[in-house]
């Protein structure tokens, strides 16, 4: 995904995503062999439920990588990581809670939380 390009919107993809550009929705893996790597221009605004996960951009979301994370000496990620294996650089910022779990807990909690948000009412408008 290139740096001059912005998607909104949920994505699901299969294989390997590169994120140079901006992305506001959820990135969604959709098999086990899934990996992302958010570029250092990439900046991902909501939840990234992805096995393999590599940042070295910008993350405002929750990240559920039931396989590895790793954040890169230019990662800057605000938000709850819920992880199998993981490695920060040093210099990677983060804020948040981390949690190790076992790869299905991880998946098992990106699933109840993506739920609750889609169940989640933010407004209604008369018409």
């Amino acid at each position: 995904m290139a740096e001059n390009l912005e998607i909104e919107g949920r994505l699901l993809f299969s294989g390997e995503l590169i994120v140079n550009g901006v992305v506001r929705g959820d990135l969604i893996g959709k098999d086990l062999q899934s990996k992302v790597q958010i570029g250092p221009s990439g900046q991902v605004t909501g939840d990234i439920k992805v096995p393999t996960v590599t940042v070295s951009g910008q993350v405002e979301g929750d990240v559920y990588a039931s396989a590895h994370i790793s954040l890169l000496s230019s990662a800057k990620v605000n938000g709850n990581i819920y992880y199998s294996s993981m490695e920060m650089a040093k210099g990677g910022q983060f804020t948040g809670s981390i949690r190790q779990l076992e790869s299905a807990m991880v998946v098992e909690q990106a699933e109840v939380r993506m739920a609750q948000r889609a169940a989640t009412v933010t407004s209604i408008k008369p018409t």
